[in-house]
């Protein structure tokens, strides 16, 4: 992947739209977990705002054309790329997709790139190994002294993308207490 220095102020679609819409999957995902986690809810995620034209222009102008990963030039040719999968993702190739993934990040301007077709659809797909990979309940399940108040902010920080919890876990368990 190459370096990619991005403006840091994202194109209105994403901070209006792709807000609204973000807080719309927050919502759901909250009602009904399970289902989404079982993948029996789904989440209608719109590329009329994440991949529309102002966005897409920010990212050709960004990455001077190229795909994020291969550096071949696309231009307007190329897929307004999740780095962190909105939908599914999966630790490594073969292994079974997991739900849900990353869709809080589907409208977050620092998790789209700009890739050609053969990068997003044949090479990276829905993967996202991890070097220790653990979910939000996982990592709640392995610390049981926390609160309820202490899991909720865990939660919350969970939510605004972090993307390893074992960060968290190589901290003493008191110093952790202390944190949260």
């Amino acid at each position: 992947m190459i370096r990619i220095h991005k403006p840091k102020t994202a194109p209105q679609k994403l901070t209006t739209d792709g807000k609204h819409k973000c807080k719309y999957h927050c919502d759901a995902y909250s009602l009904n977990p399970s289902a989404y986690e079982a993948n029996t809810g789904k989440f209608d995620f719109a590329s009329s705002i994440y991949a529309h034209e102002s966005v897409k222009e920010a990212l050709i102008k960004a990455q001077h054309q190229k795909c994020c990963f291969c550096e071949r030039i696309v231009g307007k040719n190329g897929d307004v790329e999740h780095f962190r999968p909105k939908g599914a993702y999966q630790q490594a190739q073969g292994e079974s997709l997991k739900y849900p993934a990353y869709y809080w990040l589907a409208y977050k301007w620092e998790n789209l790139y700009l890739s050609c077709s053969s990068c997003n659809s044949r090479h990276k797909k829905n993967l996202f190994p991890l070097q220790d990979p653990i979910t939000p309940n996982g990592l709640l399940k392995k610390a049981p002294y926390l609160s309820i108040v202490a899991k909720r902010i865990l939660k919350i920080l969970l939510a605004f993308g972090l993307s390893m919890p074992m960060q968290l876990m190589k901290i003493q368990e008191d110093k952790l207490r202390l944190i949260i």
